[in-house]
């Protein structure tokens, strides 16, 4: 830094002033080299240039200020006894360029698999990468909903989550697996480019239940039941899930507590669709649908179902 002492007018006599530098602006004293000292100027000289070193570092920072202080003259008085001196930045900050990552997920299914994707560093400029789904043992669109696109990072953000939807199906099956994956980064670098989603199975196993020829009262679980009432008077209850109540010739009479029309199906082994005809009917108070088959007079009664909402064309199988 250079300050220039200037007298507004020659003189036929010598000046003196004392000068010194001080901190109290923003540079400290490790920025530049104390300095003080006096000066003189001799008859008819009016200029004079003080040189104070600054130290020059790697830091980045902003511009820094010093002063320069005038103080006890001879020969002249003081009209601007103070200076600020400046030390200009010349330092500038590496280019960073983010790592980006995409996060492993699991939910159950139904829910969403909610995906993040962060970097490990703001930038100071917008951020691209393209993201895709793909199939594991899970597959699109019977178990998730496929999606694809652009994922923008405006400045300063670090975080943008993708959401893929899951499908609740009945049937149980073992959890199962999908991927994000993330490709074509513009801005960053790609550390974890591929993300699992774990979709969690929240179905129950189905259960084989077989009767004895007597009268048997049997119930399934929460899963997709097989239940065969066998010979005998039999009360079948399925529970939830999609079950499959098995019917053949002489099995007598039955009844079924819970069947679920477009869920639940009658599988008549060795039956002829012709011999099946359905009627309203009642048993122990209760209405509901009684459905005789085959040429022996068995039948089986569906506790609380109409015969306008048992269809033999959906609610039946005949194997």
């Amino acid at each position: 830094l250079g300050f220039t002492v200037t007298l507004d007018a020659p003189t036929t006599s010598t000046v003196t002033v004392a000068y010194t530098t001080a901190t109290g602006g923003t540079a400290a004293a490790s920025d530049f080299t104390a300095t003080a000292g006096t000066l003189s100027f001799a008859p008819n000289e009016t200029s004079k240039t003080v040189a104070v070193p600054t130290v020059e570092d790697s830091a980045v920072e902003l511009n820094e200020t010093l002063f320069f202080n005038l103080s006890d003259p001879t020969g002249a008085a003081l009209a601007d006894a103070a200076a600020t001196g400046t030390i200009i930045n010349d330092d500038s900050a590496p280019i960073v360029v983010p790592g980006m990552r995409v996060s492993d997920v699991s939910v159950t299914e139904g829910g969403v698999l909610n995906f993040a994707v962060t970097l490990s560093a703001a930038s100071t400029a917008p951020i691209t990468v393209n993201y895709s789904t793909a199939n594991g043992t899970a597959i699109a669109p019977a178990d998730y909903t496929a999606a694809s696109g652009t994922l923008t990072f405006a400045p300063q953000q670090t975080r943008i989550v993708v959401a893929v939807g899951t499908t609740d199906e009945t049937a149980y099956e073992n959890n199962e697996t999908m991927f994000l994956r993330l490709t074509g980064p513009s801005g960053a670098t790609l550390v974890d480019a591929e993300g699992q989603g774990l979709i969690n199975n929240n179905d129950v196993a189905g259960r084989t239940i077989t009767g004895t020829s007597g009268s048997n009262l049997l119930t399934g679980g929460g899963g997709d039941d097989v239940i065969t009432g066998g010979r005998g008077n039999d009360t079948m209850t399925g529970g939830a899930g999609a079950d499959d109540f098995r019917l053949t010739r002489l099995d007598g009479f039955d009844r079924i507590r819970d069947f679920a029309p477009g869920l639940d199906d009658l599988v008549f082994s060795g039956i002829a669709s012709s011999s099946v005809q359905v009627r309203t009917g009642s048993y122990a108070g209760v209405t509901g649908s009684d459905v005789f088959y085959g040429t022996s007079g068995d039948h089986v009664f569906l506790q609380g179902v109409t015969p306008a909402r048992f269809s033999i064309a959906t609610d039946a199988v005949f194997v």
